[in-house]
């Protein structure tokens, strides 16, 4: 039995001062193996920064110190294969830069 939902997945930039990480989840999407990090001036030109193996419903994706973020900041869910499930796609506001 697998599952492909209709809505796109959900994701959620969290900051402590000190790191950053992405929460990303796609509730009823039963082929997610990974999570892929990406960011970059527009969603064409977005390059992966991080990678995850899915963990349970919600997976935590550390930012890597010193990464810098792009205007566009997105999540991508992969199949097994590495490959972008469709759909699994989903962009998360980017933070403020600070003054």
């Amino acid at each position: 039995w697998s599952a492909s939902p209709a809505t796109p997945p959900d994701a959620q930039l969290v900051e402590d001062g000190r790191s950053a990480s992405v929460f990303a989840s796609w509730n009823g999407a039963t082929e997610v193996a990974s999570w892929l990090l990406v960011t970059g001036p527009d969603e064409a030109s977005a390059v992966e920064i991080a990678r995850a193996p899915r963990e349970r419903f919600e997976t935590e994706i550390p930012i890597p110190a010193g990464a810098t973020l792009g205007a566009y900041v997105g999540v991508r869910a992969m199949d097994a294969a590495g490959e972008v499930i469709g759909g699994g796609a989903a962009q998360i506001a980017a933070p403020e830069p600070s003054s």
